[in-house]
């Protein structure tokens, strides 16, 4: 049992912690208070998730082609 083997406790990482999830909570309220996010914005919003991306995209590329309207993906 080496003593150099062993190191010390930190309380910051729990301080820190509690810090981000605090930032975290009023980050989003001034975002969504003040209009900041995009509608189009999916990713870490609280009750929109990536299903609701694909619904959009896949709405928004096959009606139309319904109406003889056409479209150019690039994928990279």
């Amino acid at each position: 049992m080496n003593p150099t083997n062993y190191r010390p406790i930190s309380l910051l990482t729990s301080f820190l912690k509690v810090f981000e999830k605090a930032l975290y909570i009023r980050l989003t309220e001034h975002f969504y208070s003040n209009k900041l996010l995009v509608g189009n914005q999916f990713g870490f919003r609280k009750g929109v998730a990536t299903e609701d991306a694909i619904f959009k995209l896949t709405n928004e590329t096959l009606l139309p082609q319904t109406r003889c309207t056409k479209f150019l993906f690039i994928y990279i």
